[in-house]
């Protein structure tokens, strides 16, 4: 958090129920919004009406791990770089155009 901050994107902690709201308000499908289409993942209520659809997903899907990935790029000359200030800039960066403004323009 605090390295996003040093980017110059205004981040604050808020309850659950405050964020779902603020999202709905920012995706609003009248609105050309990147969330718009994933919005029901993180709002909707799943068939037993006490878990989201997200999480009823991430507790019936699998483990996963790289270990397949890194395997099948063994001797390969792509490079995955460790998450830094920089790489974490760049991803904002990328996927902010027109999404995500910075206090500082970036």
């Amino acid at each position: 958090m605090n390295q996003i901050r040093s980017l110059g994107y205004s981040i604050q902690w808020t309850d659950y129920d405050h964020w779902q709201t603020r999202l709905i308000e920012a995706a609003n499908p009248r609105i050309d919004n990147a969330l718009s289409p994933l919005l029901f993942l993180l709002t909707e209520w799943g068939i037993n009406s006490k878990t989201l659809y997200l999480e009823t997903a991430a507790l019936v899907s699998h483990t996963l791990n790289d270990d397949n990935t890194l395997a099948g790029l063994t001797g390969a000359e792509i490079f995955c770089p460790p998450i830094s200030a920089k790489l974490l800039h760049a991803y904002l960066v990328y996927l902010g155009l027109g999404q995500m403004s910075s206090v500082s323009g970036n």
